[in-house]
């Protein structure tokens, strides 16, 4: 049975160099005793065990460059695939075998031609309840169409 309650001590996730060194030197004076280790230094045993396992390497590595496995020009068809055929991103992967739609989709946001499909409101319009009514009678009994009821209340068809 436990006496002393171990509390967890608040931690940014990251931790310094120094700080790895000297769990690893305190390691090894307690003759590689990973439990004993963790409890002097209040961290979890697993996190130690992953530093010792990767003494010798870099215990920091630095950012991976996401340099893509698509020359410029391949990217630049599928992009132009996209956009002069119906602007499809499903479509698009399947036809160049792209490996996934959100990195052709975060592909296609840079370009200047894309525009974003649905309009987004800022500052939304609240509309009170006679105003809500006045709008869903008028998009039942419209006889032309749904844009014109929601330009007139400044709200989206989905609203409506």
């Amino acid at each position: 049975m436990r006496t002393k309650t171990w509390t967890k001590i608040e931690r940014t996730g990251i931790h310094k160099i120094e700080e790895i060194e000297k769990a690893l030197n305190l390691l090894d004076t307690y003759d590689g005793q990973l439990s004993k280790t963790a409890r002097a230094l209040e961290i979890s045993r697993y996190t130690l065990r992953s530093w010792r396992d990767k003494k010798g390497e870099p215990l920091i590595l630095r950012t991976r460059n996401k340099s893509s496995k698509w020359t410029k020009e391949e990217q630049e068809a599928v992009i132009e695939y996209y956009f002069n055929h119906g602007e499809n991103i499903t479509k698009a992967c399947r036809k160049f075998g792209y490996p996934s739609t959100s990195s052709l989709k975060s592909r296609v946001k840079k370009e200047k031609r894309w525009i974003r499909k649905h309009k987004v409101h800022k500052n939304p319009t609240i509309l009170n309840d006679d105003d809500k009514q006045k709008a869903i009678v008028d998009l039942v009994l419209r006889d032309s169409s749904a844009i014109i009821v929601t330009n007139k209340y400044n709200v989206t068809r989905v609203t409506l």
